[in-house]
C-alpha cells in the first residue's frame, strides 16, 4: 500500500475526530490552549491503542486468511466508508440538542464510535501488511492536529458543514479502495 492511500485512510479517521472536536469546541464556553491540548491528548491516547489492538487482531487473522487478506481488508474499508457516510445523515436529528458545557462522560461517549473506526482500520492495516509504527506516528500527529483545530474552530465552523465531515471521511475511504483495486495485480 502506498503512502497516499495510508494518508487517505488516516485522514478519514481524523475527520471523525475533527467532527468530535468541532462539537466539543462548540459546547465549551471558553476554549483555551491547555484545555484543547488535554482533549486532543485524550483523543490520541484512546485512538492509538485501538489501532494497535486492531492491528494485532488482524495479524492473528492474517495466518487464517492468507489468500484473501487484501480482499477482506478492502471489504472492511468499503463497509467502514459506507458506515461513516450513513452515520453523517442518520444522526442529524440528535445534533439539535445544545449543551452549555461538555462533561468527560459526554466526550467519551462521542469518542466511542470513532474508536470503533480506529479498531477496524487497525485490522485493515494488518491485513494489508502496513508498518504499524509508521501508522501510529502518522495517526498521532494527524489526530492531535485535527483535535486542536476542531476545538478552536468549533464555534465558527460547527454549522451544517460539520454534519458532512464524516461523509467526506467515508468518501475518502471509498476512494482509497477504488484506487487500490485499480492498482491491484489480483
Amino acid at each position: 500500500m502506498d503512502i497516499s492511500a495510508i494518508i487517505l485512510i488516516v485522514g478519514s479517521l481524523s475527520l471523525g475526530v475533527l467532527e468530535i472536536s468541532l462539537s466539543t469546541g462548540k459546547t465549551i464556553n471558553h476554549v483555551n490552549l491547555k484545555l484543547a491540548v488535554k482533549v486532543a491528548f485524550l483523543i490520541v491516547i484512546l485512538h492509538i491503542p485501538m489501532l494497535l489492538i486492531g492491528w494485532f487482531s488482524g495479524e492473528k487473522l492474517d495466518v487464517l486468511i492468507t489468500h484473501y487478506e487484501h480482499w477482506i481488508a478492502l471489504g472492511i474499508l468499503i463497509l467502514l466508508g459506507i458506515k461513516m457516510i450513513v452515520e453523517s445523515f442518520v444522526k442529524r436529528s440528535s445534533r439539535k440538542h445544545k449543551f452549555s458545557s461538555i462533561t468527560i462522560t459526554m466526550l467519551l461517549g462521542m469518542i466511542l464510535t470513532a474508536l470503533f473506526d480506529a479498531l477496524i482500520m487497525g485490522i485493515s492495516f494488518a491485513l494489508l501488511n502496513v508498518n504499524i509504527l509508521f501508522i501510529i506516528i502518522l495517526a498521532g500527529i494527524i489526530l492531535f492536529s485535527a483535535s486542536i483545530l476542531g476545538i478552536f474552530s468549533g464555534r465558527i465552523i460547527f454549522k451544517k458543514s460539520a454534519i458532512y465531515i464524516r461523509t467526506v471521511g467515508g468518501l475518502m475511504l471509498l476512494l482509497t479502495v477504488i484506487t487500490a483495486l485499480i492498482k491491484s495485480p489480483y
